[in-house]
């Protein structure tokens, strides 16, 4: 089993708050029919994503919640697109996004090439 250093959990969990303080204050934004829809399931997706990292923080079996963090993270790259394509959020809000999902996505790849080895 890895040891997480103190410096890796903190910039991992930093990421995703801030990822999570960025939607919360962007939704506001969307269109009011996309607010029961598209927005209740990005918001869905990111807490889901939170409890993943935080459960493979803590737990021995980290694998797992590695996998399915991965699989989330994939999910909410479309969800972001989907915003991009309806015009829900604009260019510079979506590179932000696909910048920051690509980099939290190398975090937990090499996070699971760790528990791995």
């Amino acid at each position: 089993m890895m040891k997480i250093d103190t410096k890796f959990e903190s910039s991992i969990l930093l990421l995703i708050t801030d990822l999570t303080e960025k939607f919360l204050k962007e939704s506001v934004n969307y269109p009011k029919f996309h607010k029961y829809t598209l927005v209740q399931t990005i918001n869905n997706s990111i807490n889901n994503l939170r409890i993943l990292i935080i459960k493979a923080l803590r737990i021995d079996k980290k694998l797992t919640a590695l996998r399915e963090a991965d699989i989330e993270i994939e999910n909410l790259k479309i969800l972001i697109r989907v915003s991009y394509n309806l015009k829900c959020i604009g260019e510079n809000q979506y590179g932000f996004w696909a910048e920051n999902l690509v980099e939290l996505g190398k975090m937990i790849g090499g996070w699971k090439k760790k528990e791995i080895n």
